[in-house]
């Protein structure tokens, strides 16, 4: 195990950037009542709960001590499309291979949509969670995104089913499947937050990966 590399997914601050040891934006708290500060309100009502169980963090994935991390990939974990994945599987070592075929065994791949898991072998993590970065076409918008939103929900899922309560994300749309930077954060936020609405109480934190420090 690699455990005195990790660093714990439950101890990140909101934005945290363990390069600098400081936030990436303003403040580390929950941010107040939307409606108390001039914004419209949040069409899910705001939560300090559900807010400070999330969190951005620049960094590796594979350092993170969490119940799962999730890897993204094609159907067949033959290609590797976040960000992340690759460096995730070559630190979790040879076993994850025979592990992620037995995952998938008697279809031999992941739906798009679906996740699975296994374990994380050599990561300080406890298991990865496999799931399928979808292709965007605009001809079929809504099919790309109701995709992705339904890969965010089953690795969220398959954690609970774990009976995990922290999990850390790559970011699971990408570029080369044509997927708008913007819209799918959107869809990643939107189905994070709805799922800590309806199952918060098993889920403790939520990480999302990111490469590069936000300016703002």
């Amino acid at each position: 195990m690699f455990a005195s590399r990790g660093v714990s997914a439950a101890s990140l601050s909101p934005y945290s950037d363990p390069a600098n040891g400081v936030p990436l934006l303003p403040g580390t708290e929950p941010e107040a009542d939307p409606q108390e500060a001039g914004h419209d309100p949040d069409p899910f009502g705001f939560n300090a709960e559900i807010s400070g169980k999330l969190s951005l963090w620049v960094g590796e994935l594979w350092r993170l001590q969490a119940d799962a991390v999730v890897s993204v990939g094609n159907e067949d974990f033959g290609h590797r499309t976040g960000s992340q994945a690759s460096a995730l599987w070559q630190h979790a070592g040879s076993s994850l291979r025979g592990a992620a075929r037995q995952a998938v065994e008697g279809t031999g791949k992941i739906d798009c949509g679906d996740a699975v898991s296994t374990p994380a072998f050599k990561l300080p993590a406890s298991h990865i969670i496999h799931t399928v970065s979808p292709m965007f076409d605009l001809k079929f918008k809504t099919a790309s995104e109701s995709a992705l939103a339904s890969s965010y929900w089953s690795c969220l899922s398959c954690l609970k089913e774990l009976g995990g309560h922290s999990i850390a994300f790559d970011v699971i749309h990408a570029l080369d499947k044509k997927y708008p930077i913007e819209a799918g954060a959107h869809i990643a936020a939107r189905t994070i937050r709805r799922f800590l609405n309806t199952h918060g109480d098993a889920v403790t934190s939520t990480s999302y990966l990111l490469f590069r420090r936000l300016h703002v």
